[in-house]
């Protein structure tokens, strides 16, 4: 993606986050601005905006069962999403003891290819 292509709906696009993040005032003011909305409980209308697209899994193949769906929303409001429940939700049910030994999604340091192995391997084993 050029990093002049805008990539949600509120106009920024890559090139506002780059020069942002180089100036550590800049970057602290901007991520204090972004909480605001988490933290008094409303969305801006630009948020609200979703692009439901779907992707080809295999390309020149449209076939219904092998399309993934995704939606496309604010960065800004994904990123904050990220930050506040795939990280802290996920940290604080694994020290209450709340996240299940099948749960690999969302934990830190682990990646999704190792669930998919360690079903694969019980599967196998199943088998014996």
């Amino acid at each position: 993606m050029k990093g002049t292509t805008s990539s949600s709906p509120s106009g920024l696009h890559l090139g506002h986050a780059k020069t942002i993040a180089k100036d550590r005032e800049l970057a602290r003011y901007r991520s204090d601005v972004d909480m605001i909305p988490f933290q008094h409980g409303f969305a801006p209308s630009s948020w609200k905006k979703i692009v439901e697209c779907m992707i080809e899994k295999v390309a020149a193949k449209p076939h219904l069962g092998r399309l993934r769906q995704i939606a496309l929303v604010e960065s800004r409001y994904n990123t904050g999403l990220k930050i506040l429940y795939s990280d802290r939700v996920m940290q604080r049910a694994e020290q209450l003891g709340l996240a299940a030994n099948g749960q690999i999604g969302g934990k830190k340091g682990f990646q999704s290819i190792i669930g998919v192995m360690a079903h694969t391997a019980k599967c196998d084993t199943d088998e014996l």
